[in-house]
């Protein structure tokens, strides 16, 4: 019976081991979720220091409309999943005012590209 104990305690710490090391090399998912990383397209996109400030604010507003959301009551899921589709989508209004025209088109052909890897990253990986 001890050496059963003996034996759980160092598997039950090496499996909590590997866990927390495979999250970690995950990687981040990033503060800002769905939201645009400035940083990143400021130079994809050749944005003015003026569009980064404004998209700037305009994530500092989604994300508290966001958590704002989050602490809603819903009476189901459709209906939060609803309120946030449509949150989402002023936010891409807003995008759009914000970029040019050409910008935008450049964004647009750059998140289809990112959906077709991940996508083929999730075919490639087989079933769970």
């Amino acid at each position: 019976m001890s050496f059963t104990r003996f034996i759980r305690l160092p598997l039950l710490l090496l499996a909590l081991g590997t866990f927390i090391t495979a999250q970690a090399q995950q990687g981040p998912r990033g503060p800002r979720g769905r939201l645009l990383d400035t940083e990143k397209l400021s130079t994809a996109l050749e944005l003015t220091e003026d569009q980064v400030a404004s998209i700037n604010d305009l994530n500092s507003e989604q994300k508290e409309k966001m958590e704002a959301l989050r602490d809603q009551d819903f009476e189901s899921q459709e209906d939060r999943r609803a309120a946030g589709k449509e949150l989402m989508q002023a936010y891409q209004e807003s995008i759009k005012e914000i970029l040019t025209e050409e910008q935008f088109k450049k964004l647009r052909s750059m998140r289809q590209n990112q959906r077709k890897r991940r996508k083929a990253g999730r075919e490639g990986s087989g079933p769970r």
